[in-house]
């Protein structure tokens, strides 16, 4: 007979296999490592940003919704992503990397969701 303190070890063995993102701090291996960590955009995040082949998301971990769109021309633009009143994903560009600091931006992406939960669409305007 298998102890129960020998079943726990095993299954917490296991489970982070067949869940990587059910476990506190533990990175889906099959993910991209774009998608292992979301990491805070930063000035140093921004500054350390290298030319990118196709258009590309870099998420926030602290704001869901606010991101860094990358494109092929050079183009880094301030993007906010949400999901209208008719369920239609929207990106509402926000301003150019340089033009506005982070935390500019960072505060307009807000302003933007804020008005997503009081039921508008900002790019509607």
């Amino acid at each position: 007979m298998i102890s129960t303190a020998r079943k726990t070890r095993e299954i917490s063995a296991v489970f982070p296999l067949l869940c990587p993102r059910c476990v506190p701090g533990q990175a889906d291996p099959s993910a991209s490592p774009a998608e292992a960590a979301l990491p805070k955009l930063t000035k140093r995040f921004v500054d350390a940003l290298k030319p990118v082949q196709r258009d590309t998301l870099h998420r926030d971990d602290d704001l869901p919704g606010f991101a860094l769109r990358a494109k092929p021309s050079g183009v880094v633009t301030w993007v906010v992503q949400y999901r209208n009143s008719a369920g239609r994903t929207r990106k509402l560009a926000l301003g150019r990397v340089g033009v506005l600091t982070p935390e500019e931006a960072r505060q307009r992406a807000r302003k933007a969701l804020s008005k997503v939960a009081d039921g508008e669409d900002p790019s509607a305007t």
